[in-house]
């Protein structure tokens, strides 16, 4: 469970950063 909630901290913002990285490469 504590694995769960720390892979959830790190895959949250990764997946977060990873959208507006591809979202910036669409526009430019």
């Amino acid at each position: 469970d504590q694995l769960m909630d720390f892979g959830w901290k790190v895959l949250l913002p990764f997946a977060f950063i990873n959208l507006l990285v591809t979202a910036l490469v669409v526009i430019i």
